[in-house]
């Protein structure tokens, strides 16, 4: 799994750190652009999906600790609560800046 997750990033060398930035910034900002539709919603859930799909496989290929990642995960759950979301900013800021040095 490992080495799957290092050649993805491997082949896409310094595309991988702006494919993370723009699901990430696609999935918050996103909602924020374009108003309610089926086809809206539909893209969100691909952002979404995506970031999180680049998250595992970056988890993986940086090989985190599992308390950073247990951390991270309480983070991200908390941030979906009703004023909460800043926590799901200051997870993906923490693990740009301490994590993925």
């Amino acid at each position: 799994m490992r080495q799957f997750c290092s050649l993805i990033v491997e082949k896409l060398d310094d595309w991988w750190g702006y494919l993370g930035w723009f699901c990430f910034l696609g999935t918050i900002l996103f909602p924020f652009i374009v108003r309610s539709s089926d086809i809206g919603a539909i893209f969100w859930l691909v952002l979404f999906v995506s970031a999180i799909v680049w998250w595992i496989i970056d988890l993986v290929d940086q090989m985190v600790p599992w308390w950073m990642i247990l951390t991270g995960t309480a983070m991200l759950g908390i941030g979906l609560l009703p004023r909460a979301g800043i926590l799901i900013i200051a997870c993906w800021v923490i693990y740009w800046a301490k994590v993925r040095e």
